[in-house]
């Protein structure tokens, strides 16, 4: 095939990839994405190998590559949400050729490397491993297809060298010597020598090519590494190209394997053991519950069953869904498993072998998880692609000289990437708007506040949108450092800024604002910490105001911690009362409005609440108001003392005091 055919095809997969993803673009920034626009904007030059490359630094998985990239995106590209999308396409082009060329080369067949290509392109179940930003998958695959493409060039060169070897050698032991009886002698002696000169010359270039395609596949695993952890089985999906896919008798020679594959197991290894190290990796597996046991099978069965059909409406932000199957999927999953079995059974093909190791080497490391994400599958999906390919080209084979073999194929192409590109659509739109949703609590606050003064404060209370991923990366990006975004789960400290502002959603779920008062003192009745007779102890707490506008509400957050487990759900109350004791406002909930019920804190723990006490329009204005707060068993009644030293109660409520209602 003409090089213009081949450049022709890649043109082909790189405008497919545009053009399919060129809705995400008008998705913006959501979630994860902030957390990384964020860290990367916060980190200066100074500090930059330190924040990127030090385990103890890390909050997010330890991906350095993907670190550095965001570090300098920022730099580069601020904070243009076009661009970023464009980047990540560009890899997912990227991919595509790369995917193109290996099939191609390991086949030797064009045809099934841009069939690969273009099946693997017409998948819409890992778009959100495309549109969204904050996915390191596209670049990961980058460097793990890089890696093999690498790899089977040393394989090849291998075999090169080998048989340059053995020429040279044999024409050193039969070099013709030169004689001068007559000049159709001397001519076939200088051409001997020539040759023998390019032998050698071919044995020296192919011994200078093999160590510098094994370090570029090597360098490939690293970065692959330094992207994502699921990088580790690099290494095992080589050892199995050459044994199985290229046949080669590894067991032959054992000590030549494991001198060119101890690098890379070394490289996992260690890898492993640093991601190991990272609070960062224990936070994330006990937040979403990576445990190795029995529900493994039905999460593989769910990739499965995308696997064998992953053209549809997919959505661009993963939801951590658990099930992805019905009765009529099951079934055609069974179906696809046998005749693929039976298919690999009867012609021993190494390929198929190859390609199913590699699909399950790469969703091991994500079955432990509780749920499905689709985005898992834009690596271990690459094999579907070939596979899909293989079955076309032997369909060309036995159908190919029929007249209506080629228009039907054309057909049901353009038809399959027609439909990629509508599901593909529909998905940005859909991710669009519920991205524009997320962003609407930051655009009431940033019409009323052009500018923030220098060391501001915003704590939002139970926010619609997310503090970290969400609301801190939103007002990083418009206001730059000068702010500082807190949600209810951490303390608040809201006089040690310069400006704070507390942040409800009210029942139209806009964002209410009150100004934090830097003057505001209490005096608690009872000492802090408190602790109570069940195993609890109120730390401290904070107050956004003791001067509260009538209809207005009274911020208060409360710092328990569990010392003990705790067999009760307990009820938080907060009653505020005038100097006769009469209670004018009250509130009553579970902690964190019933999402942390203490039955589930863990011992040790912090547990913020913060609390929006309303107080009416009609509750008369004066000073001497006073705060009660405590807990009680909803079932009983019964409310739990406060003990002192020696366990003995010393009240049934801590009173803070004094406020004071005004006009």
């Amino acid at each position: 095939m003409s090089k213009r055919v081949a450049i022709v095809g890649g043109l082909v997969l790189v405008a497919v990839a545009f053009l399919f993803y060129y809705p995400g673009l008008r998705m913006g920034f959501y979630l994860d994405d902030y957390n990384y626009l964020e860290r990367a904007g916060r980190t200066d030059w100074s500090n930059a190998l330190a924040q990127i490359f030090d385990p103890r630094a890390q909050t997010m998985w330890y991906r350095p590559l993907q670190a550095i990239q965001f570090f300098l995106e920022f730099q580069i590209l601020g904070n243009n949400p076009n661009a970023y999308h464009l980047v990540n396409v560009a890899y997912h082009a990227i991919n595509l050729l790369l995917l193109y060329a290996l099939a191609w080369r390991i086949s030797k067949r064009w045809l099934i490397g841009l069939a690969s290509a273009l099946f693997y392109a017409s998948f819409s179940v890992y778009v959100s491993g495309i549109n969204w930003i904050g996915i390191v998958d596209p670049l990961a695959a980058m460097f793990y297809l890089s890696s093999i493409w690498f790899w089977w060039k040393y394989l090849e060169k291998q075999d090169r060298y080998a048989w340059a070897t053995e020429v040279a050698a044999t024409r050193t032991r039969s070099r013709p010597e030169l004689t001068l009886k007559n000049e159709g002698a001397a001519q076939s002696a200088k051409a001997n020598l020539a040759q023998s000169w390019q032998r050698w010359f071919d044995f020296a270039r192919h011994k200078f090519q093999s160590p510098v395609l094994y370090a570029l596949a090597f360098g490939s695993f690293v970065l692959a590494l330094l992207s994502k952890q699921v990088s580790v089985t690099i290494p095992i999906v080589l050892f199995l190209a050459e044994w199985w896919l290229a046949g080669k008798p590894l067991l032959r020679s054992i000590p030549r394997a494991v001198r060119r594959y101890a690098p890379f197991v070394a490289g996992a290894v260690v890898f492993s053991l640093v991601q190991y190290t990272t609070q960062s990796t224990h936070t994330f597996a006990g937040v979403f519950g990576w445990q190795v046991g029995a529900t493994m099978a039905f999460i593989l069965v769910q990739y499965l069953v995308l696997f064998f059909f992953p053209w549809g409406v997919f959505p661009s932000l993963d939801i951590n869904q658990v099930e992805a199957g019905d009765a009529v999927t099951y079934t055609w999953l069974a179906i696809a498993l046998v005749i693929f079995v039976f298919v690999t059974w009867r012609t021993r093909s190494r390929a198929l072998l190859f390609l199913s190791a590699f699909t399950l080497l790469n969703l091991v490391p994500v079955l432990p998880f509780p749920f499905i994400e689709h985005r898992y599958l834009y690596i271990p999906i690459l094999s579907a692609g070939i596979m899909l390919a293989l079955l076309f080209y032997q369909a060309r084979a036995h159908l190919g000289e029929r007249r209506w073999f080629a228009s039907a194929s054309a057909i049901g192409l353009a038809l399959l990437l027609l439909g990629t590109g509508l599901a593909l659509n529909e998905s940005a739109l859909a991710a669009a708007e519920w991205a524009r949703q997320l962003r609407v609590p930051f655009r009431d606050i940033e019409r009323q506040h052009a500018t923030f003064p220098k060391d501001t404060l915003l704590y939002f209370i139970d926010p619609i949108t997310p503090t970290e991923g969400g609301l801190s990366g939103m007002f990083f990006l418009r206001y730059d450092r000068e702010i500082t975004v807190k949600n209810w789960t951490a303390y608040a400290n809201l006089r040690e800024h310069n400006v704070s502002y507390v942040y409800y959603i009210d029942e139209a779920r806009r964002p209410r604002e009150i100004p934090v008062q830097k003057d505001a003192a209490t005096q608690p009745s009872i000492g802090l910490p408190a602790e109570y007779a069940a195993p609890i102890r109120l730390e401290g707490y904070e107050v956004a105001q003791t001067r509260i506008q009538r209809g207005e509400p009274l911020i208060l957050i409360l710092y328990w911690r569990a010392f003990g487990p705790l067999d009760r759900r307990y009820t938080v109350f907060a009653q505020l009362v005038d100097r006769d004791g009469k209670i004018v406002a009250g509130y009553d909930s579970e902690p964190r409005k019933g999402q942390s019920p203490t039955t589930t804190w863990e011992p040790g723990r912090l547990n913020a609440d913060a609390i929006v006490l309303p107080v009416g329009a009609d509750v008369p204005p004066g000073s001497g108001y006073k705060l009660q707060l405590g807990l009680y068993h909803l079932p009983t009644q019964e409310r739990v003392s406060v003990v002192n030293a020696e366990g003995q109660p010393v009240a049934d409520a801590i009173t803070i005091e004094s406020f004071a209602i005004v006009e």
